[in-house]
C-alpha cells in the first residue's frame, strides 16, 4: 500500500454526507481495565492508556501499511514506529480520503461552496472549537481526545459538523452538547480496508470485536442477567407486547425479557426492561442503570448453562411517550437492549425512558 497521503488522497467526494453516522453519550464513558477481544496484542497497553472513549472498539485486523503495523478502531487508529506506538491522526486523512485533492489546500479541503469553504486556511484566523458546542466538547473528551481544529463549523445534511484532527462532533439546535462520529471505521471503510460490519445508518452501534468463531445465531431463552459494573445478578422472567403496549416485569427486582423480541445470542437485537424503583421499596434492580458506560458487560445466561456476553456501546433517553419502535427493532449483527424508568417523577410516573445498547463479543 502507498503512503497514507496518497492513500487519503486517491479518493473522491461523495462520502461526506452518506458517512455522518452518529453515536453519543451524555458524558465521556471511561476506559475499562479489560482489553476486549480483537485488540492487537502490540496496541493492548496504549488502548488502555488513551481510553475506550477515544479509540473506541476494533474495527479491522492487524494490518501493515508502509510497513508499518496498524489497527483501525471506530472512532481513530493505532501505528506502531521503531519509536512505539503512535495514534494517526484519523480525522485529518478521513477529511482528505472523502474530498478530491483538487479541493485541498494546504492538506485541508478548500473550495466554494459553504462546506468545502469551511477548511480554507485563512491568515490571521486560526481554526477554533465552535463557541456552541464548548461545553458539550469538553465533556467529550475535548482537545486530549479529538487534537485540534482543523475546520470551521459548517452545515452538512442540516446538522452542523467541525472537523479536528482525530474526528469530527456534529451537533444541531436540539442537541447542542454535540455527539461523536465513528470516523476510524469510516476511514478505514473508505480506503478499502476489511471492516468487522457495517454500522447501522439509524442508531451507530460499534462494531463487535474481530474474531474467527462461530456465532452460534439460533440463540437461547435468557434465565439470569448480570452486570458487574452496577452490582446486577437478577432473574429474568418472560413478559410481552400486548396491543402495543410493553410490559413490565410483576417482581421489583427481576428483569423482563420481551419474548417478541430476538433470543439471548442469537440475531437481531434482544430487549429486556425492569423497575427503577417501586412503591413503598425504594431503589430496585435497574436503579443504577444511568451509570452504565462504553467497555462494561452485560452477561445473559440460559437456564441449561449457556452464556453470551454484551459489550456496552450507548446510553440515551427517550420521551415515555416515544415511539419505541426503533428501539425495540432488529438491525443487523447480534445486539441487546435495556430500558428502565428516568427523567422526572410527577408523582405517578417518570418523564423519560433510558436506553442502554450493546453488542455481543
Amino acid at each position: 500500500m502507498g503512503s497514507w497521503s496518497s492513500i487519503a488522497r486517491c479518493f473522491i467526494a461523495g462520502a461526506l454526507v452518506a458517512a455522518i453516522v452518529c453515536s453519543g453519550f451524555a458524558t465521556a464513558p471511561q476506559a475499562r481495565a479489560a482489553v476486549p477481544a480483537g485488540v492487537a496484542g502490540p496496541f493492548a497497553d496504549t488502548w488502555l492508556a488513551i481510553g475506550a472513549a477515544t479509540l473506541g472498539a476494533p474495527v479491522t485486523p492487524l494490518i501493515e501499511v508502509d510497513g508499518r503495523l496498524t489497527q483501525f478502531f471506530a472512532y481513530g487508529a493505532l501505528v506502531a514506529s521503531d519509536q512505539g506506538t503512535e495514534r494517526f491522526a484519523v480525522g485529518s486523512a478521513l477529511a482528505e480520503a472523502t474530498h478530491h485533492p483538487d479541493q485541498l489546500t494546504q492538506g485541508r479541503r478548500a473550495g466554494s461552496s459553504a462546506a468545502t469553504a469551511a477548511f480554507a486556511v485563512q491568515a490571521g484566523a486560526p481554526f477554533q472549537t465552535s463557541l456552541a458546542i464548548t461545553d458539550g466538547f469538553e465533556r467529550l473528551g475535548g482537545s486530549a481526545r479529538f487534537g485540534g481544529a482543523i475546520s470551521r463549523p459548517a452545515t452538512v445534511a442540516g446538522q452542523q459538523v467541525q472537523w479536528f484532527e482525530y474526528g469530527r462532533v456534529i451537533w444541531s439546535e436540539r442537541i447542542t452538547a454535540g455527539t461523536v462520529t465513528l470516523d476510524g471505521w469510516e476511514l478505514a471503510r473508505t480506503l478499502g480496508l476489511p471492516v468487522a460490519r457495517s454500522v447501522s445508518p439509524v442508531v451507530a452501534e460499534l462494531p463487535a470485536a474481530i474474531d474467527n468463531r462461530t456465532v452460534v445465531s439460533s440463540g437461547f431463552a435468557p434465565a439470569r442477567i448480570a452486570i458487574p459494573a452496577i452490582g446486577i445478578d437478577a432473574t429474568i422472567e418472560s413478559i410481552g407486547i400486548i396491543n402495543g403496549v410493553m410490559q413490565t416485569p410483576e417482581n421489583a427486582w427481576n428483569v423482563g425479557w420481551y419474548q417478541e423480541t430476538s433470543l439471548a445470542g442469537g440475531s437481531g437485537n434482544a430487549v429486556f426492561a425492569a423497575h427503577r424503583d417501586w412503591w413503598s421499596v425504594g431503589p430496585v434492580v435497574f436503579f443504577r442503570l444511568n451509570e452504565l458506560a462504553y467497555g462494561d458487560t452485560i452477561t445473559v445466561t440460559g437456564s441449561d448453562g449457556e452464556q453470551v456476553t454484551y459489550l456496552v456501546t450507548e446510553a440515551y433517553s427517550v420521551p415515555a411517550g416515544a415511539n419505541f419502535t426503533p428501539v425495540i427493532s432488529s438491525g443487523d449483527g447480534e445486539t441487546i437492549t435495556l430500558i428502565t424508568c428516568t427523567g422526572n417523577w410527577d408523582g405517578s410516573e417518570y418523564s423519560d425512558r433510558l436506553i442502554v445498547r450493546g453488542v455481543l463479543i
